[in-house]
């Protein structure tokens, strides 16, 4: 007998959503919550070509219940369940590294985040804040983030290690124009340092060494920033510094630049900078904005971009834009997100609604 093709099956979206709903309320006895925050947000992707293995995790729709800033023994916990219909999903046949499109329009993800912040006092070193952020695939996808911060007399110092089974857009899709953390393809491994000290009043270094561990070996990135507050009147001028490896160190980049951010009190900072970088490539120019603004009736408009044609860790072009305002008793976000101008890594894409509803608990 014939077997007819695999057929979307909406009853199944429909009782894992239902199962989401329901765990979630049983995780309110364990904490006395200060906000539950329902969410659902859909996803597209331009290109299908687009969506390869750990790069993307762009989900037809996705829902979530969310439990925030609840408080526990002194520690503030997070913790979110989602549903992503339409995803990616790991070892399937539509699995691109499995020779698939990329989508399985019947493939259902649940996905469990956590999220943890607690602080503890430790002599000499006075207040040290840990941090948990994790995220949990029914696919068998994860990724992991341990962190700590702190003050070492006069440096704030931040340590993190991180392991991730696949690139962040496969956790979020909107992370593809973000490059706080490089894009190796897969399974990746890494020890993050965040150092920052005032060497005078108006003087400020920040340096951000990062080293990572992928099927292709160790790679590394470092950022740095001399920040001259009210250099231009009250706004700060920045110079800059960026360089990267490749795994296994097989190419670098390196980029300098100057910057300028103006503070506007309450309103949002708008931030600008030119860089010139090195590549194996040769030489080129790059520039970064970033803007946000407070509108009448609750709305805010941000937009953010990135043209760095000589950086091997991300891609070379990245863009978001992002529209919230209040809706009924919640708000809703629209966000529109891009990466470009890598032969290596296709381009892509994605736009999300997301409606976020706030409900004080006692």
């Amino acid at each position: 007998m014939a077997t007819s093709p695999r057929t979307p099956e909406p009853w199944r979206w429909r009782a894992s959503l239902a199962w989401v709903l329901s765990a979630s309320w049983l995780l309110l006895p364990l904490a006395a919550a200060q906000q539950l925050t329902l969410t659902g947000s859909g996803c597209l992707a331009t290109t299908s070509s687009a969506l390869r293995a750990g790069q993307s995790g762009c989900s037809r729709g996705m829902f979530s219940v969310a439990i925030d800033d609840a408080r526990v023994v002194g520690s503030t916990v997070g913790v979110e369940l989602g549903l992503h219909v339409g995803a990616t999903a790991s070892g399937t046949a539509a699995d691109p590294s499995l020779g698939g499109s990329g989508q399985d329009p019947s493939a259902t993800v649940v996905q469990l985040g956590l999220s943890l912040a607690a602080n503890e006092t430790f002599g000499p070193l006075g207040n040290v804040v840990f941090e948990l952020d994790g995220d949990l695939r029914s696919d068998a996808l994860a990724q992991l983030t341990l962190g700590a911060r702190g003050v070492l007399g006069p440096v704030a110092a931040r340590l993190s290690f991180g392991a991730h089974g696949a690139d962040a857009p496969a956790f979020d899709a909107v992370a593809m124009a973000s490059d706080e953390r490089p894009s190796l393809g897969g399974a990746s491994a890494g020890l993050r340092l965040g150092l920052t000290g005032r060497l005078a009043r108006t003087t400020v270094l920040e340096a951000d060494p990062e080293v990572y561990l992928s099927a292709d070996g160790i790679s590394g990135r470092l950022a740095s920033r001399l920040r001259l507050l009210r250099a231009l009147g009250e706004n700060e001028l920045r110079l800059l510094l960026r360089a990267g490896a490749t795994p296994g160190f097989l190419d670098g980049y390196g980029a300098v630049g100057a910057g300028i951010s103006f503070p506007r009190g309450r309103a949002p900072d708008l931030d600008f900078a030119a860089y010139l970088g090195l590549s194996p490539a040769g030489l080129a120019p790059g520039l970064s904005v970033s803007l946000a603004e407070n509108l009448p009736g609750g709305v805010r408009a941000a937009l953010a971009a990135a043209w760095e044609p000589y950086r091997l860790d991300v891609h070379p072009g990245r863009a978001s834009a992002s529209l919230s305002l209040p809706v009924g008793d919640g708000s809703l976000e629209v966000v529109a997100a891009a990466a470009f101008l890598d032969v290596a890594r296709p381009a892509s894409g994605a736009l999300e609604a997301r409606y976020s509803l706030l409900l004080s608990l006692p």
